[in-house]
């Protein structure tokens, strides 16, 4: 719920729609009373302020993943995706990877993967990372020797992300230097 906060505060007016997933009823409850509230802080502000204050994006809750891809349509895209403590509700690496390649493939820019900060969350959002780069290098070597053999790129390719790159808390692409010390520690 913090996301929506944040996104309000930091980028005011630029994201207008957010769809949020969460499975639990009362989460999704308590979700629309902090979205209610955060509505409620900017219409006072805006009030008491000269400047106009937008609006809070517009949250559209549902109970799991939208099916993100469906045949002779094409997946939405989302500018930013946030994925915030799931990972532990996931029973194996396989499920991580799914989950995260189907975010990524319908992240039209920035995916954010958020975790508790134990070892195991480190460990979690350590695998993903690495899935997504290894998926993402798979997809530009295909594409190189497509263009090499002298074909044209598919038009679902053109879709595609065209490279993962990492900013934080590293700001890059290689093998995180921390997986020793927390795997030997």
């Amino acid at each position: 719920w913090s996301s929506p906060a944040c996104c309000a505060q930091v980028w005011p007016g630029a994201i207008r729609s957010i769809v949020a997933v969460e499975p639990s009823e009362h989460m999704t409850k308590a979700g629309k009373q902090f979205q209610a509230a955060l509505q409620q802080s900017l219409d006072e502000e805006a009030e008491q302020d000269e400047r106009v204050v937008p609006a809070a994006p517009r949250i559209t809750w549902v109970e799991r993943l939208p099916e993100l891809t469906r045949p002779g349509k094409p997946a939405r895209s989302y500018d930013l995706v946030i994925m915030a403590h799931k990972l532990d509700d996931m029973d194996s690496q396989r499920s991580h990877e799914k989950v995260a390649h189907a975010l990524w493939g319908v992240t039209d820019g920035v995916m954010v993967v958020l975790e508790e900060g134990t070892e195991e969350g480190f460990d979690a959002v350590r695998k993903v990372r690495q899935s997504v780069l290894d998926l993402e290098a798979r997809h530009l070597a295909r594409e190189e020797r497509k263009q090499q053999e002298g074909q044209p790129a598919a038009e679902a390719d053109k879709d595609q992300p065209s490279g993962a790159h990492v900013v934080a808390p590293c700001p890059h692409d290689k093998i995180c230097p921390l997986t020793n010390r927390v795997l030997e520690g």
